[in-house]
């Protein structure tokens, strides 16, 4: 499930016309973005993939803590090169008053590019394609009869009540033979 909550963060809603016409005809803003992430999410399990709403939130919340682990080590990792260009540029600095040409030390000293978009998509293009392969009436079957679960199918929690049953309150219509005839 990683997989299809990973590609519903890549998803770009902006980009499709068919969520665009129908964002345009709720007429919603981005004050309420519940909404809007409800939206979304029944939008992309219907015309994209199966998700469900509960699992993507709890999804969220446990790579929340992971993000910001790995947030932090970015950062330090960008301070740290940070503090190496500044050494890098005053140490190039006494190499221009030696006669170096400031162009072919500003050359050498290049921040790295660090961004959400550009970590994230690396590991997805990475990743083997997660496309569940579409199972024939005869193996759904089977697997139905064997007990094991059948991939796709969201399970239910159906509970019998243990009632008693109720008596029918209406009466029963009687059939076209039973009806009295009319009198002229």
């Amino acid at each position: 499930m990683e997989g299809v909550y990973a590609g519903f963060e890549l998803y770009n809603f902006n980009e499709d016309p068919k969520y665009q016409d129908g964002l345009k005809r709720l007429r919603l803003t981005d004050e309420n973005l519940d909404h809007i992430l409800k939206l979304k999410i029944f939008y992309y399990n219907r015309y994209v993939r199966p998700i469900e709403l509960e699992g993507y939130l709890q999804w969220v919340a446990s790579h929340k803590d992971n993000q910001t682990q790995v947030r932090n080590d970015s950062m330090l990792e960008l301070q740290d090169k940070c503090g190496k260009l500044c050494i890098d540029k005053d140490n190039a600095n006494s190499d221009h008053s030696e006669g170096n040409s400031p162009e072919a030390s500003l050359e050498q000293i290049r921040p790295p590019v660090v961004g959400r978009e550009t970590s994230v998509s690396s590991a997805v293009t990475n990743a083997e394609p997660t496309e569940r392969p579409s199972l024939s009436f005869a193996e759904v079957f089977r697997l139905i009869q064997a007990g094991e679960v059948v991939p796709g199918v969201q399970n239910l929690d159906i509970r019998p009540c243990h009632q008693n049953p109720t008596a029918s309150i209406l009466t029963r219509r009687p059939k076209p033979w039973e009806k009295s005839p009319i009198a002229p």
